[in-house]
C-alpha cells in the first residue's frame, strides 16, 4: 500500500494513514492481507492489501444500494475478491487456525489473489 499517495489524497501525512489503518484493523473493520514473498527476490510486491471484514459496508462506500447495481459497478471484481478472502478468514477462525492467508503480486502486475499456507 502506498501510504504517501493515500495521505496526499486525504490531506494528511503517511504516519496518520498508518495510525488510522491500525485503528480500523484493531476494530475489526479491515483485515490486513500480507504479501507472500518468501525467497522470490526483489521483483515482488511486499506491501499489504487491506480487505473489509463486512462486505456490506464495502458495498455501501461506493453507494451500491440495490443488488442489480453490483454487476454494473467497476469494483465488482474487487468486492468479490474481498468476499472470498473474508470467508476464508472466517472459516480458518472457526476451525481455530491461524489465518495464514497471503496474496502474491510481482512487479509486472501478475497476481494471485489468495494463498492459504498449510504446513511448510
Amino acid at each position: 500500500m502506498d501510504y504517501t499517495s493515500l495521505a496526499n489524497d486525504v490531506g494528511v501525512n503517511a504516519a496518520t494513514i498508518k495510525n488510522w489503518l491500525s485503528i480500523l484493523e484493531a476494530s475489526f473493520i479491515i483485515f490486513k492481507l500480507a504479501p507472500y514473498y518468501a525467497n522470490f527476490g526483489k521483483r515482488v510486491v511486499k506491501s499489504p492489501k487491506y480487505q473489509f471484514i463486512d462486505t456490506g459496508f464495502l458495498a455501501f462506500l461506493p453507494n451500491i444500494e440495490k443488488p442489480e447495481q453490483i454487476m454494473r459497478d467497476p469494483l465488482v471484481g474487487k468486492i468479490f475478491e474481498n468476499l472470498i478472502v473474508i470467508e476464508c478468514l472466517k472459516q480458518r477462525s472457526n476451525q481455530d487456525k491461524l489465518p495464514n492467508l497471503y496474496f502474491f503480486r510481482d512487479s509486472n502486475g501478475n497476481e494471485i489473489d489468495l494463498i492459504v499456507q498449510a504446513g511448510r
